[in-house]
């Protein structure tokens, strides 16, 4: 009846019909679908009603928390999602939890008050990376990519500091101070650092001959890109980042080898 009166036209009434289905039923396909028809009639407070429903009737329901927490948080409710973004970590089960977490600074993007969005994620995330928590290097590493978001880099910096200071060999961490290299040169420190250690990434080491290439630092660029075809000689991209900047420090010879 619901998709019925949604062909007809009349998404106020399909909204309704199917919500009521989705309470009486219990079924999150149902409530997910009542969120889909408000999200498409624009109608955010609708969809947002739709998802305390839900909650109210599956409170043990991870996507609906997750859902409401995008949909406030992209309404600019920043003080409204805390709760559920904190219910949708709560909820994400232990081995998963690093994941969930370091995906939330994609929240901040696209919003009208970037920082407000920002200090959200900050202050659910407080607990998160306490001293003792499991989650403390997937926490401070999204606080910090959430302020980096935001363009609060030397909040970000801070905490980018704090985790690479935890384990050096964190790569998340390191990518982001990559980032941060851009206009913060401080940030170098941590790339490098995580390049010392026995794990570090091949995927790091790319995109620091790539950052110091864009950077003009041709030298230092070739001696990393040297480093990344030594200890990964089966990877084409190192070869080519190589010879291209033996011909740009006007080494041709070395770069045919290359």
């Amino acid at each position: 009846l619901s998709e019925l009166e949604l062909r007809q036209g009349d998404a106020g009434l399909a909204f309704q019909v199917m919500l009521e289905a989705a309470r009486r039923s219990r079924e999150e396909a149902l409530f997910r679908r009542a969120v889909d028809i408000a999200i498409t009639a624009r109608n955010g407070e609708q969809a947002v009603a739709a998802l305390k429903t839900w909650r109210q009737t599956l409170p043990k329901s991870r996507t609906a928390a997750e859902i409401e927490t995008q949909m406030l948080m992209a309404l600019g409710r920043h003080q409204d999602a805390r709760e559920p973004l904190n219910t949708f970590i709560d909820l994400t089960p232990v081995a998963e939890r690093p994941a969930a977490i370091a995906s939330l600074p994609r929240l901040v993007l696209g919003s009208a008050k970037p920082e407000d969005a920002a200090q959200a994620i900050d202050d659910v995330l407080k607990p998160w990376r306490g001293p003792k928590a499991p989650t403390r290097l997937s926490a401070l590493t999204a606080t910090a990519g959430a302020w980096l978001t935001a363009g609060q880099r030397e909040r970000s910096l801070t905490l980018a500091r704090e985790a690479h200071a935890l384990d050096p060999s964190h790569q998340p961490a390191a990518l982001l101070a990559l980032e941060l290299m851009k206009d913060t040169p401080a940030a170098e420190a941590i790339v490098t650092g995580h390049l010392a250690t026995p794990q570090a990434a091949s995927g790091v080491r790319a995109a620091y001959v790539r950052r110091l290439t864009t950077s003009q630092r041709y030298g230092d660029a070739l001696r990393e890109a040297t480093r990344l075809t030594t200890g990964e000689p089966d990877l084409a991209t190192g070869w080519l980042m190589q010879g291209a900047l033996q011909i740009e420090l006007g080494q041709p010879a070395a770069a045919q080898t290359s």
